[in-house]
């Protein structure tokens, strides 16, 4: 799950596997003020009858936008994210 104010995002679930890939693309909204400065990642596996708390971390914006805010009408602006393997 992706958290960004009040925006939520979830993947699909991967069943069946230790090695789990999402490739999953999300818009989200981010807008200047008082609001949250950070995007938050969580993982869950899902299991049958339950659901166990797997991690998580945190991305500050200004980490992802260090040149400051993109123009919305250039169609190169994406921003990937990913958490790579300890």
């Amino acid at each position: 799950m992706l958290t960004y104010n009040d925006q939520k995002f979830t993947t699909q679930t991967i069943p069946k596997t230790t090695n789990p890939v999402w490739n999953a693309i999300f818009d989200v909204t981010i807008t200047p003020g008082p609001q949250s400065e950070f995007l938050e990642a969580v993982c869950w596996d899902r299991d049958r009858f339950r659901k166990d708390y797997l991690g998580e971390f945190n991305q500050t914006i200004s980490d992802l936008f260090p040149e400051g805010p993109m123009r919305l009408d250039d169609p190169n602006n994406e921003v990937r994210m990913s958490q790579l393997p300890r």
